[in-house]
């Protein structure tokens, strides 16, 4: 069990977001890159798509969407106990999933065009937080998430 400490409950609190602790399992991981890469491929909608940075007339998936409805791999890394562990330190114990917003997989290729910045969804009562699963290292090579404090 990983579990948030007070520390990671004051920054969530003050900043808006978190890097929660553990990491999923790489055999889950792996899984889950697998089925991505079929529906990819597949092209299986709904899917969302961007035009190539250095081919104007070429179009790249961009995006999954409803993503928790299409394989039981993303439901079941989307309730792993790593992310429920994390998502109960902030929320407590009654976690609703809601897969109205954020249900989605962002593939993001290299060659795809970047994301505007933009402001997280505003603070709501009850209270709704948003989980990034990164599958990649995130480096300043291949385009990091920048979240700055406040913001989200």
């Amino acid at each position: 069990m990983t579990t948030l400490n007070r520390e990671d409950i004051w920054l969530f609190q003050h900043n808006g977001f978190i890097v929660a602790p553990g990491r999923l399992p790489e055999d889950l991981l792996g899984l889950v890159d697998a089925e991505t890469d079929r529906q990819v491929a597949a092209q299986i909608k709904p899917i969302s798509w961007a035009y190539d940075i250095g081919d104007p007339e070429k179009r790249i998936v961009n995006r999954l969407s409803k993503l928790l409805q299409r394989d039981r791999v993303y439901m079941e890394a989307a309730t792993h106990p790593v992310v429920l562990d994390a998502l109960e330190g902030i929320l407590g114990p009654n976690i609703e999933l809601l897969t109205n917003k954020h249900n989605m997989e962002m593939i993001k290729p290299g060659n795809a065009p970047p994301v505007d910045w933009h402001r997280g969804e505003p603070i709501s009562e009850p209270l709704v937080v948003t989980m990034v699963i990164a599958f990649d290292d995130a480096t300043e090579a291949n385009g990091c998430r920048l979240v700055i404090p406040g913001s989200q």
